[in-house]
């Protein structure tokens, strides 16, 4: 009888509703199309045995392995797609599996996003198949043991070695080395196991001089064999609190030769003719680190998603849960049944302002994507005007939307008692995969305070 009120209670919720379902999706998803595309994502991974089979109660190892089989299963259904309905599709796979999602933001979102943004276009031409059909696998190798947040320090060097060969020819190449244990690049996902290349951030040495952080190509295995290859060193980080389907690991270089071609050349150059270093324009760090703007913007809209799923829970198990009093919503013949705790003014309370922040977040979302877009488009054409202000505004919603998100699941567990704990729930799963969104952002505070 029970189950039966409380998919009574829920139609009936349904139904007293003004709203119109299909009007507010389609604003949500930005428009009638994209809510088309959207279902058809999500058909298209029902019918696929691989996403079906559940990573709860699986070892770290197992969702490692089952992770990689859906990475493999996404650059097949994705061939073919354009950059935009890459872009879409992403979103979709976050909300039905942040992991995947995180292990492809990774190849895709940092290490591609590098070469497309920082690359010359010989170097975009020659990587971007080999990254959108996943005949290599990425990482994006900035953090160190002694330096995260702060780049400017980064240890790792990348010296211009120029001489002789033994045809008697001029010859150069790049030497990139880890000089210190702090040195050691670190929390890199993608890194133990998985990826064939990296982005490496490495301090560019030329003639003598450091000319500060740039980054670099480098290649860690045989992306056939999967050999690590001579002078690469890589571990693993070990199990994590959540999101395991992530290899993080950790690298160091023992005096690694890359060719020249190998540094991302479309905004800094190195003339070894006249040894002279050339930059466009107001090179920076910041012009370089693009990549981690764009993924900042992605930490934003999976806020958004995953506070959406969790609200979602609460308030449809505080529909169906009923405790204490009469029912207010069932005929006089019913009311034997007891009240919906929704309708407790309590429990209103403590949902209802973490729905409406979703909502606001959702557009916020939206509207940062935008601008992020338009400064893709504005650098590909030398416009470096809105660099600045979407910099400040992806790190600024990036922060709030991580924390908000992280105390307003906590806040929907709470309110689904003893049921919202079971992993059945999904909402220990939500709070487990979403924590690392909120962790490096939690160690600016002490710095904030500096």
């Amino acid at each position: 009888m029970a189950g039966q009120a409380n998919e009574t209670t829920l139609s009936q919720e349904r139904k007293r509703s003004g709203l119109k379902v299909q009007e507010l999706t389609s604003l949500l998803d930005g428009s009638p199309q994209n809510t088309l595309f959207k279902e058809k994502m999500f058909s298209l991974f029902e019918k696929e045995e691989v996403f079906r089979r559940r990573l709860d109660g699986l070892d770290a190892r197992s969702v490692r392995s089952l992770v990689m089989q859906r990475v493999k299963k996404v650059f097949e259904l994705t061939s073919g797609m354009s950059t935009e309905e890459r872009e879409r599709f992403g979103i979709v796979l976050y909300s039905l599996c942040p992991h995947t999602a995180t292990r492809l933001g990774v190849h895709s979102g940092l290490f591609g996003s590098s070469i497309r943004n920082n690359g010359n276009e010989e170097q975009v031409a020659y990587y971007k198949d080999k990254i959108t059909k996943g005949e290599i696998l990425g990482c994006f190798a900035m953090t160190e043991l002694g330096h995260g947040s702060n780049a400017a320090g980064l240890e790792t060097t990348s010296h211009l070695v120029e001489e002789v060969g033994a045809d008697g020819k001029q010859e150069a190449y790049f030497v990139i080395n880890t000089p210190t244990l702090t040195a050691t690049k670190w929390w890199i996902g993608g890194a133990a196991e998985t990826a064939t290349h990296c982005v490496a951030f490495a301090r560019l040495v030329f003639r003598g001089r450091d000319f500060g952080v740039h980054s670099f190509v480098v290649p860690l295995r045989d992306p056939k064999t999967f050999q690590q290859l001579p002078g690469i060193r890589i571990g693993d980080c070990g199990s994590k609190l959540g999101l395991n389907g992530v290899d993080n690991g950790w690298i160091q270089f023992n005096q690694v030769k890359v060719p020249v071609n190998a540094m991302l050349s479309r905004y800094a150059r190195l003339d070894l003719n006249t040894g002279k270093y050339e930059a466009e324009g107001r090179m920076s760090l910041a012009l370089q680190r693009v990549a981690l703007i764009g993924a900042r913007v992605g930490i934003v809209s999976q806020s958004a998603c995953s506070g959406a799923k969790a609200i979602t829970i609460a308030i449809r198990y505080g529909a169906s849960r009923r405790q204490f009093g009469k029912a207010k919503d069932l005929p006089e013949s019913d009311q034997v049944w007891e009240q919906q705790i929704l309708d407790y003014p309590t429990h209103q309370y403590r949902l209802f302002p973490i729905l409406a922040e979703v909502y606001a977040l959702h557009f916020a979302s939206l509207r940062l994507s935008n601008a992020y877009y338009f400064l893709i488009h504005s650098l590909s054409n030398g416009d470096q005007s809105t660099l600045n202000d979407t910099h400040n505004n992806a790190a600024c919603l990036k922060a709030f939307s991580s924390w908000k998100v992280r105390d307003a699941i906590m806040i929907a567990r709470d309110t689904c008692g003893g049921h919202g704990y079971s992993s059945y729930s999904g909402l220990p799963g939500i709070i487990e995969d979403f924590q690392v969104r909120s962790s490096i952002t939690s160690i600016m505070v002490a710095m904030m305070f500096h």
